[in-house]
């Protein structure tokens, strides 16, 4: 779902459609899957680089994570 609403473009009401599940439902589930991207790249920022939760939490913050987020996922395919 993620891939879907980050790389195709779809939006929630679609996914919903898609998967036949509530709009909130699908909401839910992109929201939950970012945030484990989100914590999972925040793991590897800390391994790789050494950093402290603060440090990582300012780069995660100043960057454009919607982009990156995108980024990453085309990386995995």
């Amino acid at each position: 779902m993620l891939r879907q609403y980050f790389l195709d473009g779809l939006t929630i009401d679609v996914l919903a459609e898609l998967y036949q599940i509530h709009r909130a439902t699908a909401a839910r589930r992109v929201a939950a899957a970012r945030e484990r991207l989100v914590d999972s790249v925040r793991g590897m920022l800390k391994a790789e680089l050494g950093m402290g939760d603060h440090s990582v939490d300012e780069i995660i913050t100043l960057s454009n994570l919607d982009e990156s987020l995108g980024t990453l996922l085309r990386l995995t395919r």
